[in-house]
């Protein structure tokens, strides 16, 4: 499960959603820069533990990828779920409107929380016990 992963932290060209999000995403302006640097420090920014979307998907276990519609890291998810999707993973893409970034981890405190984090789980047991 991944609610909301950051895919690409080269980020160069940045997601077409780091654009036409950014006035809508509750991360302030530019702070993602910030916090790319920091999270990559010396590092190689292609390093696919660092930037999953060049990383090698085949085999791994099914993802649950949980993201709002209006974050800067939409098209992030959607791309690793395309690519995710081409080496044969099962994936679970879910999309949401008007939510804040990891608004799951906000249950019980609004019904739509509520519902992802049930979907979550529900997802995570069914795949733990398959």
């Amino acid at each position: 499960m991944n609610n909301r992963p950051f895919t690409d932290k080269e980020n160069n060209p940045k997601p077409e959603s780091f654009i036409y999000n950014a006035s809508k995403d509750i991360a302030p302006l530019g702070s993602w820069n910030l916090w790319t640097k920091m999270y990559i420090s010396e590092n190689d920014p292609l390093n696919p533990l660092l930037s999953p979307l060049f990383g090698n998907y085949k085999g791994i276990p099914p993802l649950f990828i949980c993201v709002v519609t209006h974050e800067i890291h939409l098209d992030d998810c959607v791309q690793v779920a395309k690519t995710a999707q081409t080496h044969g993973v099962d994936v679970t893409l879910k999309q949401w409107d008007k939510m804040v970034h990891a608004f799951p981890l906000l249950a019980p405190l609004f019904p739509e929380a509520k519902q992802a984090l049930d979907e979550i789980c529900y997802f995570t047991k069914n795949h733990l016990l398959a």
